[in-house]
């Protein structure tokens, strides 16, 4: 929003007629008729301080505007509610005013609309709170009609002839100018910017140009009138192709107006000029940054933080931005976009919570502000992993955009929120919208190569088919094949995956294919077998000479180094991993080589590969990575393998206090139940240490079945070991008393059953021992019959006959 003009002809009317006598007010008239608000503001004070009381109302009004027309809605908020008449219509505009200037367009608009029927100043000042909230409509219907006689002040004819050219009524726009000019309403030179602005609007950019020039060479000019001439030349050079004097011109309205009005536009399309030209304008814009506080200075450091945000410097952005001044002493659109900047920076930092609170305290009816926030409180949403919030809020930036590109940015991030939270009905509808939207858009292809390959995910491939059906030169249809085979490995037919690929050879015409394409192949023939090892490995090894720097070698390096494992050679794959872990930028990736690495030296059986696991694992375990708590687990497993008890029940004490995820607390415990055991056979007491542990295991209900079995068989050979027989058998029956189901492992169940009976024989219990063969005989297992068979030994051995 831009610091709105302000026109009131009783006011213009009474200073030039009641105080004309006034050299003070002569003085403010004259610094605001040459577009200088700031110098009129100290005589008309002092007017205001030697005037009777009477004459006060007059000048506040005089003075309000002046600060107005300053930037300084606030000091025009104070002085209408000192000096001037709180029930006067033109106080009441004026406050309409300064309350739009300050961003609070919704309550600038409750205050003049029930003046506007009657003030024409109300309703021009109405239709400009509209425009710039975005209703073209309501400000359309807000301006003069055919039959109304237009204004023949000026302040007012201004914002007419401005709001028509804001609205594209280049029509009216000109028979305005027209009728201005022919009863020399405005300043000739004021109206050659305007009807230069219409010519630019009717992409007559020669003629803009020499009408531009014209004023520019017609000797002294007020301030404004120069600095929008300088800009209107300076696009239509542009649109002439004539960019270095354009941006010449440019540079030369910053510099020489630190506080011009059009500082925004003006730096902006130097900006741009400056990197189309190559030129770097950081340099620039630090000096003018770094200067007295003027638009100019807040505008550098606006235009700095967006450039360190695009840069991926958020950081450097918010210090920017703490520099940018606040309330008062910068206009309502300023202090609105380095809001908006600042709580996108923070959102790249990982300051969601700060951002959200910045963007939660703007006023909603903020021109500019109402698509931004949406935008950015889904992207917020987003950073925290709250897709499916980040997907409304995006539905609501779609609700709110303006302009198409806004429809298509709201359309797109709302897919990828809907693709994130696994909703592809949802991604599908907003993909819709896309399409709709901008159909020529070259983007659309990529759009639809994401939601394809997501619904095919779900098992719908008719997408994904259908691009990679496209002709070889088609966008993304290489693609397609590459996401259809991947598709076919998930599903477990390898096979098929290679069959796509072979479909591909072809198109693999440019590097990033062929080494995309050399990768599938690879995977596609591990995963089918239709490779030996030899010929994978050397495989593996041409594409890194091939294509080392691809995105692809990563994968490919990993695929090696589990090549080499799988064949026992894991000094070859403990080279590759400790090698990727060493080289690779990203830490968690890095961190998984090393554990990685850790398991390849850990399975050479070496003292010199366990000493490097060790190591490994015990600076992984110290970190702050993920797998912190499986690098101490293995730490601990590989000293309990290599029998040092004492220190690997150290260690899974250590792992048990750091609270570990469920699973790998239960694997810690599971073996510092084995280590106790282990230590029992020095220091029996230790056997009901172990129990208890075990016992943990067995009564957890999140630990898989599989695992709660196997306690309870280990917590029932310790206290068999301990002499507690009839313990043990109760925690055998426990695991016989929940028969397994038909896909289920038997170990356990037999495990249990079998130890069972063997106790029971011990015992020469013959009749439970038999009982529960006759259990295990009853499961269908591979060790059917051979149970049956010992079931029969025992009756005939003990005479034992079923009944």
């Amino acid at each position: 929003m831009r610091t709105l003009p302000i026109i009131w002809a009783a006011i213009i009317a009474l200073s030039a007629t009641g105080r004309a006598a006034n050299p003070a007010v002569e003085k403010a008239q004259n610094a605001l008729r040459d577009g200088l608000p700031k110098a009129a503001i100290a005589p008309l004070e002092e007017a205001i301080r030697k005037s009777p009381a009477g004459e006060r109302n007059s000048l506040g009004l005089l003075l309000a505007r002046a600060q107005l027309d300053a930037g300084l809605p606030g000091e025009a908020l104070r002085t209408l509610d000192e000096y001037c008449d709180k029930d006067s219509s033109q106080a009441a505009v004026l406050r309409a005013a300064a309350l739009a200037a300050q961003g609070k367009l919704e309550a600038a608009a409750k205050l003049v609309s029930p003046l506007a029927p009657a003030s024409a100043d109300a309703k021009l000042l109405l239709a400009r709170i509209r425009l710039q909230q975005g209703d073209r409509v309501a400000a359309s219907a807000a301006l003069p009609g055919e039959n109304e006689t237009p204004p023949s002040e000026p302040d007012a004819l201004r914002l007419l002839i401005d709001l028509q050219l804001q609205l594209g009524n280049w029509g009216d726009a000109q028979s305005l100018i027209d009728l201005a000019k022919a009863d020399s309403l405005l300043p000739a030179a004021e109206l050659d910017v305007a009807a230069g602005r219409v010519l630019l609007a009717q992409d007559q950019p020669s003629g803009a140009s020499e009408l531009f020039r014209a004023v520019l060479e017609s000797g002294d000019l007020p301030g404004p009138v120069r600095d929008n001439a300088r800009l209107g030349l300076a696009r239509s050079l542009t649109a002439l192709g004539v960019d270095n004097r354009a941006r010449d011109v440019l540079r030369e309205t910053i510099t020489s107006n630190p506080d011009t009005p059009t500082m925004r536009e003006s730096m902006e399309r130097w900006i741009t000029l400056s990197r189309k030209a190559g030129e770097d304008p950081s340099a620039n814009l630090r000096e003018w940054a770094a200067q007295k506080d003027s638009r100019r200075t807040t505008e550098a450091r606006l235009q700095l933080a967006r450039s360190e945000i695009d840069a991926k410097r958020a950081e450097s952005a918010i210090a920017l931005l703490g520099q940018v001044k606040t309330g008062e002493e910068i206009s309502a659109e300023d202090s609105l976009r380095s809001k908006l900047l600042l709580a996108e920076a923070q959102i790249a930092t990982g300051q969601t919570g700060e951002a959200r609170a910045i963007l939660d305290d703007l006023d909603a009816s903020a021109a500019g502000s109402d698509f931004s926030v949406a935008d950015l409180r889904g992207r917020a949403f987003a950073a925290t992993g709250d897709h499916r919030k980040a997907y409304e809020s995006f539905q609501e930036a779609l609700k709110r955009a303006r302009t198409p590109e806004e429809t298509s940015a709201a359309a797109a991030n709302a897919m990828l929120a809907a693709l994130a939270s696994n909703d592809t009905a949802l991604a599908r509808a907003s993909y819709e919208v896309l399409r709709k939207t901008a159909p020529a858009d070259p983007s659309l292809l990529r759009w639809s190569f994401l939601l394809a390959t997501a619904e095919a995910r779900e098992g719908n491939i008719d997408s994904l088919a259908a691009l990679a059906g496209r002709s070889a030169a088609a966008e993304y249809a290489f693609q397609a094949k590459l996401a259809l085979a991947e598709w076919r490995l998930a599903r477990g037919e390898p096979a098929a995956a290679e069959r796509i690929l072979g479909t591909a050879r072809q198109e693999a015409d440019v590097p990033d294919r062929a080494s995309a394409l050399a990768a599938a192949e690879i995977f596609a023939a591990d995963s089918a077998g239709s490779k030996p090892r030899e010929e994978l490995v050397k495989a593996c090894e041409a594409f890194l000479t091939e294509h080392g720097s691809s995105p692809e070698a990563l994968d490919i390096r990993f695929k090696l180094a589990e090549l080499h494992s799988r064949a026992g050679d894991h000094a070859a794959a403990e080279s590759i991993l400790s090698g990727i872990a060493r080289s690779q930028p990203d830490a968690e990736t890095a961190a998984l080589a090393k554990f990685l690495a850790a398991q390849a030296a850990s399975r050479s059986m070496s003292a010199e590969g366990a000493g490097r696991a060790l190591a490994w694992y015990d600076e992984l375990a110290q970190s702050s990575s993920p797998l912190r708590y499986r690098a101490r687990f293995e730490q601990a497993s590989l000293l309990l393998r290599d029998q040092q008890f004492t220190d690997a029940q150290k260690l899974y004490d250590r792992l048990l206090a750091s609270d570990p995820p469920p699973e790998v607390r239960q694997a810690a415990l599971m073996e510092k139940g084995d280590t106790l055991f282990a230590l029992a056979a020095q220091d029996p007491a230790k056997l009901s240490e172990a129990a208890e542990v075990y016992a943990k295991v067995s009564a957890d209900l999140s630990a898989p079945p599989d695992w709660r079995d196997q306690a309870a068989c280990k917590r029932a050979a310790v206290l068999a070991r301990a002499g507690r027989a009839t313990e043990a058998l109760a925690a055998y029956h426990d695991v016989l008393s929940k028969p397994p189901q038909q896909s289920a492992d038997l170990f356990w169940f037999y495990k249990a059953g079998l130890e069972a009976a063997r106790l029971l024989e011990e015992q020469k219990d013959w009749p439970a021992a038999i009982a529960v063969y006759d259990q295990l005989a009853a499961v269908k297992g591979p060790q059917r019959e051979e149970l049956a068979q010992r079931a029969r030994r025992l009756r005939l051995e003990h005479f034992i006959w079923e009944n």
